[in-house]
């Protein structure tokens, strides 16, 4: 029987991670736009790219939570 609460985790947290990828590209760009500013504040830019991978491996962890969530309740 497939469990409504946890493909709506798996859901929830594709959906954020679809959200941090956004938001953390947009501040990548502004960053890349002026280097004197991302000079003066590297650790901020270093944290954006680092939270950028951690979004993707979520995003296909989700994924691949959810495909084999489908294949082993069908």
């Amino acid at each position: 029987m497939v469990s409504i609460s946890e493909i709506n985790i798996i859901i929830i947290a594709a959906c954020a991670s679809i959200l941090s990828i956004a938001s953390t590209s947009i501040g990548i760009q502004a960053y890349n736009k002026n280097e004197t500013f991302r000079k003066e504040h590297l650790s901020n830019f270093n944290f954006l790219i680092v939270n950028l991978v951690v979004s993707i491996l979520i995003f296909i962890l989700s994924l691949v939570a959810l495909g084999l969530h489908i294949k082993l309740n069908m």
